[in-house]
């Protein structure tokens, strides 16, 4: 069979499948049915990239589907064309070709014409920040971070200005400067009370969430995890409904309320069926893994840990290496096997000084620095002209 020909039918088999999968969010379900019964090429190109849009709630061969069609619409406007190729990246980041998904950011950037609205410059910029950060370059992502912050505020773009904040506080989080993050986290959201905003930002919870239990501070996590899957919810966000409830079970896991802390991990399980997302995946195994050590259940323990080490050594994520050879080393702990619990002691020290060597402490301070410096200038040259 000719390979044109048998491309073709490959589409049309996944065209089927996406079209007919099962219900995931109502949003979701609208957009189709649009897409479906709609023949105006500018109409049903607009709703395709609003169903891009919603990549957070579907796996990544789906998203490729739904950016194959909007790439191959006709006619599109310059602007449609750079959130197209955006969306691409998106794929490439959630199929972790995250060092591909990066230069494309950094080519979309460097050629975006001044002429499109600024939004586009941000919202691409913010896609680059957490694309590095899953890719564990926290010190270029927290330097981008810095940019989409003082663009955003530039712009006065609130929904940007919350965006870079919460990836700051995500940034600092994986390198386990969890105080650090939770300043970030909070200058967000001391920033404003619109609830649509936050809906779109559920992160900047969760995430203040899971700093506050490796702060061990589970009243204040279990406060802010409630916030983040309120907004999940409102938003039909199922990533971070998933991410929510995996770190709402830590907290009920770290008080002893471990029948809640099971029913989250099945909840998170269930919705993470419909998503598909290695690096989402990787942290759900260390709950998991997690709660069975609490459990004092190692046999199920080591071997889940084991599987998302192997995982995570795939996609070469060295912050979420030591998450799971923590879990590991409990597990190994509690199952009284000794040598296996030092020689993962080990790994964890030798893991932690490749992390601090590729996201050097001094290196990110300096970039803070530079943002605060840079801001203040901006700030005394305006009101010299004011004057």
């Amino acid at each position: 069979m000719h390979k044109s020909v048998l491309r073709l039918l490959l589409i049309f088999c996944s065209a089927f499948q996406t079209l007919t999968a099962i219900s995931q969010t109502s949003r979701i379900d609208e957009l189709r049915s649009a897409i479906l019964s709609n023949n105006d090429n500018n109409k049903r190109l607009d709703l395709l990239l609003k169903m891009c849009e919603q990549h957070y709630s579907f796996s990544s061969d789906t998203l490729y589907y739904y950016y194959s069609l909007a790439k191959n619409s006709e006619p599109k406007k310059l602007e449609q064309e750079f959130r197209i190729a955006d969306y691409y990246s998106i794929y490439l980041t959630k199929t972790n070709d995250n060092e591909k998904a990066v230069a494309n950011y950094d080519s979309l950037l460097a050629n975006l014409p001044s002429t499109l609205p600024k939004t586009i410059y941000l919202e691409i910029l913010s896609h680059k920040c957490g694309a590095l950060i899953r890719n564990n370059e926290n010190k270029n992502a927290i330097e981008s971070c810095f940019e989409l912050l003082k663009s955003a505020e530039s712009e006065k773009d609130t929904l940007y200005i919350l965006k870079a904040y919460t990836f700051l506080g995500w940034a600092n989080m994986e390198i386990e400067k969890y105080t650090d993050a939770t300043i970030w986290l909070t200058k967000g959201l001391n920033l404003t009370t619109n609830e649509q905003l936050l809906e779109k930002v559920p992160a900047l919870f969760s995430n203040n969430a899971s700093c506050y239990n490796n702060l061990t501070r589970y009243d204040s996590a279990l406060y802010f995890v409630n916030k983040s899957l309120l907004f999940a919810k409102r938003g039909e966000n199922l990533a971070a409904i998933c991410n929510s409830l995996n770190i709402r079970s830590n907290s009920y896991l770290a008080l002893n309320n471990f029948a809640n802390a099971e029913a989250d991990m099945n909840e998170a399980l269930a919705v993470r069926e419909k998503i598909g997302d290695p690096f989402y995946i990787i942290s759900d195994m260390g709950t998991l893994a997690r709660y069975y050590a609490s459990q004092n259940m190692p046999i199920k323990g080591i071997p889940i840990s084991l599987k998302g080490i192997e995982l995570a050594r795939k996609t070469k994520n060295t912050s979420k290496l030591i998450f799971l050879y923590q879990i590991l080393a409990e597990n190994y702990r509690i199952a009284g096997k000794q040598t296996e619990y030092a020689e993962a002691l080990s790994k964890i020290i030798d893991l932690k000084d490749t992390l601090y060597q590729e996201n050097s402490e001094d290196a990110i301070a300096v970039l803070q620095t530079r943002y605060e410096v840079q801001k203040k200038g901006k700030y005394n040259s305006s009101t010299k002209n004011k004057n």
